[in-house]
């Protein structure tokens, strides 16, 4: 409950081991405060301390520690909404050390790369790589007398039976912990103890919602690869086929389609595009000269003013959220017009801006464009149309 005091401490035994030029002292305080930071929901402040403690560590050669580091840093950047980063610096870490590491953290290094796949919901996989950690892990630990099992291989297990249950192997989930659950209770851990019984439970109760579920991502994926064949062998009646059971799919999701077909299309953009058009399937079919024809009629709005009439109607907005670059209005009445925009961060936006899933400030522009349809047409785009000049101040 002295959380704050604790805090306090290690901090000032960092300063202690940075005087005394002691590097492994620094970088443990520096994990700590990771660890603290975390528990307390400062992924930011996480992300900097075990950051410097795993430079720290690698220069000391300290491999486990390491990945003691990387787990944490791991952790702060999906808290900060950083999935594809924490996924890539967990591959490198991981490939940069299997070649020359101490195999005893390899287990650590794996389920860092589990947890970042797991954020991503990218399940077959993460299952993959815990079952390659807990086989690592059982690997280090055969033949050891010891009647306490090996918290690699339990910490190993979790992952594995949780993503076979997540998967739809209800049975190998049940089977594992049930074989998990006594290793629990001797190494005395309660959270892990608690997540068997819970899956065990779910097993039985819950068994045809896993199930049915892995059974609809199965059949998504399946459709992605049918889709990517159909534009490798350009067979359209194939590829519109399959392209409206993929509209119509709710577990296809656009960036799994894009990470599948996107290598497919660099091959040739123009004229997969082509593809694309004459291919469509007709429920969901789209006309780029229609919808050309319909900018061409629409009305353009000044920037500038715009935001100026959303000061006026006190609502004003600070740069971070003035992110509209051009505005639109598609139609003529408020009825039935359309709002159509184009957003873009500021240049100057710091890193995460550029990484964050939902960006605050572009979720709050999407819906300024959408004030285009009542938009006075005093504010219209033209050379003519200047910004009201400020009062002078006498």
């Amino acid at each position: 409950g002295k959380f704050e005091d604790g805090l306090r401490a290690t901090e000032a035994a960092m300063v202690i081991c940075v005087d005394c030029g002691d590097e492994v002292g620094q970088a443990l305080c520096l994990l700590s405060l990771s660890k603290a930071h975390l528990v307390r929901g400062l992924p930011l402040k996480a992300k900097k301390a075990s950051e410097k403690a795993l430079n720290l560590f690698h220069e000391q050669s300290s491999d486990l520690l390491a990945a003691a580091a990387l787990e944490i840093l791991v952790q702060a950047l999906i808290g900060q909404e950083q999935r594809k980063e924490a996924l890539q610096r967990a591959k490198q870490e991981l490939l940069s050390f299997l070649g020359s590491g101490d195999k005893w953290a390899v287990p650590r290094m794996r389920g860092c790369l589990v947890t970042a796949l797991r954020s991503m919901d990218r399940k077959k996989e993460a299952l993959s790589e815990a079952e390659r950690a807990l086989e690592a892990a059982e690997e280090l630990t055969r033949g050891q007398a010891s009647p306490v099992p090996s918290t690699l291989v339990v910490e190993a297990m979790k992952h594995v039976a949780v993503l076979n249950m997540l998967t739809g192997k209800v049975d190998k989930a049940k089977e594992l912990a049930d074989r998990f659950l006594p290793m629990c209770r001797q190494l005395g851990d309660l959270e892990g103890e608690t997540l068997m019984n819970e899956l065990i439970g779910r097993a039985v109760q819950e068994r045809g919602v896993f199930e049915e579920k892995a059974a609809k991502e199965l059949e998504a994926e399946e459709l992605i690869l049918q889709l990517k064949d159909a534009m490798l062998a350009r067979d359209g009646p194939s590829f519109k086929s399959v392209l409206e059971k993929c509209y119509e799919n709710e577990n296809v999701f656009t960036e799994n389609v894009e990470e599948i077909i996107s290598p497919v299309i660099e091959t040739d953009p123009e004229g997969l595009y082509e593809f694309f058009l004459r291919n469509q399937p007709e429920k969901w079919k789209i006309n780029p000269e229609e919808d050309r024809k319909s900018f061409d009629n629409s009305t353009s709005f000044d920037r500038r003013l715009m935001y100026y009439a959303f000061r006026l109607g006190a609502m004003g907005y600070g740069p971070g959220f003035r992110l509209i670059k051009s505005a639109h209005r598609l139609g003529k009445d408020l009825a039935s017009s359309q709002g159509a925009g184009t957003l873009n961060l500021m240049d100057t936006c710091p890193d995460w801006e550029e990484r964050v899933f939902w960006h605050p400030g572009i979720l709050d522009c999407v819906l300024q464009v959408g004030a285009v349809r009542g938009m006075p047409d005093e504010y219209m785009e033209s050379t003519k149309i200047k910004a009201p000049e400020p009062p002078e101040v006498s």
